[in-house]
């Protein structure tokens, strides 16, 4: 079946031997036509995706004529198709991008608190150990510790200069 006129420049069913019926739903079981809102938006959705645009064209050419529709379709192709529809498509692209950069930054910012946080537990726990050094060297200049020695019963001079190395660090911090 196909659409069909019964008066005007549209197509002519006696022409051809076959004769105009009612009662056809029209083109895809009746989804594709112009009768109401709701369709006619759906059948302008289905030409500006430009699947099956033609189609929706020749079956328009065969109900009025084929004079004027097609300054309807190739302006709903330019406007709708390449123009309207690129600009969703970028206004979507921008708006993922935007959130794949507040990700980003979130995980910059997640990786920088996780450092400092690291870095404050690192200078507490150097902290200690400076302390418990000086502790160890207040012992030991007191007499405190234990200090190897050699036979002699002197203390290495290697030994010496290590303690003394330590003690001037910790005092540089």
């Amino acid at each position: 079946p196909a659409p069909c006129a019964h008066s005007g420049h549209g197509r002519h069913c006696a022409l051809n031997g076959t004769e105009c019926r009612s009662g056809w739903p029209g083109p895809n079981s009746g989804i594709t036509h112009f009768d109401n809102f709701g369709f006619a938006m759906l059948t302008v959705y289905q030409c500006i995706t430009m699947e099956g645009w033609t189609d929706v064209l020749y079956w328009v050419n065969d109900a009025i004529g084929n004079e004027w529709p097609w300054i309807y379709f190739v302006s709903l192709i330019l406007l709708g198709s390449f123009f309207v529809l690129n600009l969703v498509l970028g206004v979507l692209s921008g708006e993922f991008s935007r959130e794949r950069e507040k990700a980003k930054s979130r995980g910059d910012f997640q990786k920088f608190r996780e450092k400092q946080l690291l870095d404050e537990d690192l200078k507490g726990y150097l902290n200690w150990i400076t302390h418990a050094e000086d502790i160890d060297l207040d012992h030991i200049n007191r007499g405190d510790g234990i200090l190897a020695s050699d036979e002699s019963g002197s203390m290495a001079s290697q030994e010496l200069l290590e303690m003394e190395g330590m003690s001037l660090l910790s005092r540089i911090k």
